[in-house]
């Protein structure tokens, strides 16, 4: 048996390797996916139609109309092969007589029959007190959202985020929750005892190292529209931001660095849509 030089054993190296490369094919590029990102935020129990202020003969809002607009993209998309993503950025609670009397039920009752993804804890989610609340997730369908609220135990009792893949995609999409750290003296303090609310940037400077670049990383957030902005700058790992709390009415979205950042307005009276 004859010893095989250094010029052998890389040929043979070579032959071996074209050889495996023939066998498996070329790497496959991952499909582009075509997404649209639906969102309402701050309704606020107001789930019927309600007189318009500018015009009192017409109504405008209430889920029903959402859900029918809802449902509308919905199906053009399943044409399409477009994925549908359905996000509410907090105040899902309080406003009207349909909250005080079923304390928020109704309204995780609705987003359930809606079909909704995820939404961030607002801090008016906490106006029937923070038992209720927790009573209210176990009923939820859908995820409620929090990265920055601890317990006095330092655990956290909302999940941070979630992530979602669509069938037959390689896309990741990552979503986390952000709520205002001004829930303490915007609800009453009882509510919220035993809580803490963390500063948002520090939180999501931590959280982001755990998502590759490579993610669509969404930030759900109950901040208002001038801390989405101070988030985006602190954090451009960000792509997309669904915000609350300011009532704000976007009618196109505001872009900080690479970051795109939506809002849509209050009591369901707009539904936002992002492709």
């Amino acid at each position: 048996m004859r010893r095989l030089n250094n010029k052998w054993l890389t040929l043979l190296l070579i032959l071996l390797f074209l050889s495996l490369f023939i066998f498996t094919g070329c790497p496959k590029k991952s499909k582009p996916v075509k997404l649209t990102v639906l969102h309402i935020n701050d309704t606020h129990a107001h789930y019927i139609p309600e007189k318009a202020k500018d015009n009192p003969e017409t109504t405008v809002g209430g889920f029903a109309r959402a859900m029918t607009v809802i449902r509308k993209v919905w199906k053009s998309n399943l044409v399409e092969g477009r994925e549908t993503l359905l996000l509410h950025g907090g105040d899902l609670s309080s406003g009207t007589i349909y909250s005080t009397l079923f304390r928020g039920n109704m309204g995780v009752r609705l987003l359930n029959k809606m079909k909704f993804d995820a939404m961030v804890i607002g801090n008016h989610e906490f106006d029937y007190g923070s038992q209720t609340l927790l009573n209210l997730q176990l009923q939820a369908d859908f995820k409620m959202l929090s990265a920055n609220i601890i317990n006095q135990d330092g655990k956290k009792p909302f999940p941070e985020y979630m992530t979602k893949r669509f069938q037959g995609k390689d896309l990741r999409i990552v979503i986390f929750g952000l709520t205002t750290p001004t829930t303490p003296v915007t609800t009453h303090p009882a509510n919220v005892k035993g809580f803490t609310f963390l500063d948002p940037i520090e939180t999501s400077e931590k959280l982001l190292e755990n998502f590759n670049d490579e993610d669509l990383i969404i930030a759900l957030t109950h901040l208002g529209v001038d801390e989405d902005k101070k988030l985006a700058e602190a954090c451009p790992k960000i792509d997309l931001i669904i915000g609350g709390h300011s009532h704000t009415v976007l009618e196109e979205p505001i872009k900080v660095k690479n970051t795109i950042i939506c809002q849509a307005g209050y009591y369901a009276q707009w539904l936002g849509q992002i492709d």
